[in-house]
């Protein structure tokens, strides 16, 4: 489910393997996501100002799909982890 909704709303300026574009990497060695701390903050950050030309508009649920999208292809988390929004704050992105 992430993976689609990246493809459609972040791929275009993250890149389709989000390795970068007009905006940075999402995914892979280039990605800065310590920089938040937690996956929570992530998805707050994520919520509040993307889609760069229309933040806000995707559900709650497509933020949280993004957002695993995100942890799974960085090997934050595995696919048999369940994430939950009162979870994400317990995820840490600092290697």
């Amino acid at each position: 489910m992430g993976q689609t909704v990246y493809a459609a709303r972040c791929a275009g300026c993250h890149g389709a393997s989000g390795s970068g574009g007009s905006a940075p990497a999402l995914i892979g060695a280039s990605a800065q996501l310590s920089k938040y701390g937690n996956a929570r903050a992530l998805f707050d950050f994520t919520r509040a100002n993307m889609p760069f030309n229309a933040p806000g508009t995707l559900s709650e649920l497509e933020y949280l799909q993004v957002t695993a999208h995100i942890l799974l292809q960085n090997n934050y988390v595995t696919g048999n982890t369940l994430l939950s929004l009162s979870g994400l704050g317990g995820i840490s992105l600092v290697r």
